[in-house]
């Protein structure tokens, strides 16, 4: 049956139906686009984006609506038919499609019946239909396009703030670090990492045998340091020497303000110049260690005699020397030191490697 007009009563409805599957998957792309868009430029801190997604997500639904409808949903003259169908045809307007260049007697029979029957078929008795599937599809991209096009509209208004503007975490945090030279470690923890503000923790610098502690590479003298409200990043370096020959820490034979050995300069020296040296100047007589004789306290044989001269600070024994001509030294050193070991125990924060240290300090003077 050419240009048979049997069906156009119900093609107009059929191509509004058609139409309006378009716009609605049209719409989808669409406002799948406008939620990508504006998704991209609040992540990225582009405080124009927004308009830019409103533009291209319409533009985009426009023109994907008439390629879906050119391309999927406008209604085919078999299409037509199986609708048609439908209203109680029981497939007479498909099988008149299908003989439509039969013009054999029966083929002539089916579509005279065929076309009777449309002609009392009614136009308002078809349903528009939308699938299911794009129903969702809609309403799927609407979430999302909504969602994310007010995030991004609120961006642009100041109202929040952008994911690239919060900055990398990372920069919040200051690392510390602690580093030993040959002859010595650190006790405590050597890599450390916190928030800018933030104290660090406690660390101490240990000479190892034959090596003495100097300083740190920034110029701290204390071999033990906390270093608080770091805001950048630090590294410092324990410094060791190894000691010289002869040389003993624990024994006070180390370099200071004299010479090595500078320590023990009151003791006198056996067979040499001795207490005399003190009371040379002296008028007395020296009574020497282990020989006899008189003199002016200049050589006194062993030297361990009891000079009476002006300049005789008292007489000399082991550990029992004088500072002033008449304070001994150890007197005084019993005193200090028991006060010092009082303030010692009394300091619970302490470290217990430095009042190892300090103990053994004062044990070996």
């Amino acid at each position: 049956m050419k240009n048979n007009h049997s069906f156009d009563k119900f093609k107009s409805k059929l191509t509004f139906e058609a139409i309006l599957k378009s716009a609605l998957a049209g719409l989808s792309v669409g406002l799948l686009l406008l939620g990508a868009i504006s998704l991209i430029c609040w992540l990225c801190g582009y405080k124009q984006g927004i308009w830019i997604a409103l533009g291209v997500g319409a533009g985009v639904a426009v023109a994907a609506s008439f390629i879906f409808y050119f391309v999927k949903f406008r209604p085919t003259q078999k299409q037509t038919g199986q609708r048609v169908d439908g209203l109680g045809l029981e497939e007479r307007a498909v099988t008149m499609l299908e003989f439509e260049g039969d013009e054999s007697f029966m083929a002539t029979r089916q579509r005279t019946d065929a076309v009777q029957h449309i002609e009392t078929a009614k136009p308002q008795n078809l349903k528009i239909t939308v699938p299911n599937w794009l129903s969702g599809l809609v309403s799927g991209a609407a979430v999302f396009a909504i969602t994310f096009s007010l995030v991004c509209g609120l961006y642009s208004s100041g109202v929040v703030k952008s994911p690239a503007e919060n900055g990398d975490p990372l920069e919040d945090f200051v690392s510390v670090t602690y580093i030993a030279e040959e002859g010595g470690e650190i006790d405590g923890e050597t890599d450390q990492l916190w928030k800018k503000g933030e104290d660090a923790t406690s660390v101490t610098a240990v000479a190892m045998d034959g090596y003495t502690f100097v300083g740190w590479s920034d110029g701290n003298k204390n071999p033990g340091r906390t270093d608080l409200k770091i805001t950048e990043d630090l590294e410092v370096t324990a410094q060791f020497e190894a000691l010289k020959e002869g040389d003993n820490p624990e024994e006070g034979d180390f370099d200071g303000p004299g010479e090595k050995g500078d320590s023990a300069t009151d003791q006198p020296m056996d067979g040499s110049e001795s207490d005399g040296a003190e009371g040379e100047e002296g008028d007395g007589q020296g009574s020497p260690g282990n020989s006899e004789g008189t003199g002016s306290g200049q050589e006194e044989g062993e030297g361990k005699g009891d000079g009476q001269g002006e300049g005789a600070g008292g007489k000399w024994s082991q550990g029992n020397k004088v500072i002033d001509g008449e304070t001994y030294y150890r007197d005084w050193l019993e005193q200090y030191s028991h006060e010092a070991m009082q303030e010692i125990t009394s300091l619970e924060d302490l470290p217990p490697e430095i009042r190892e240290f300090i103990e053994a300090y004062f044990e070996s003077v």
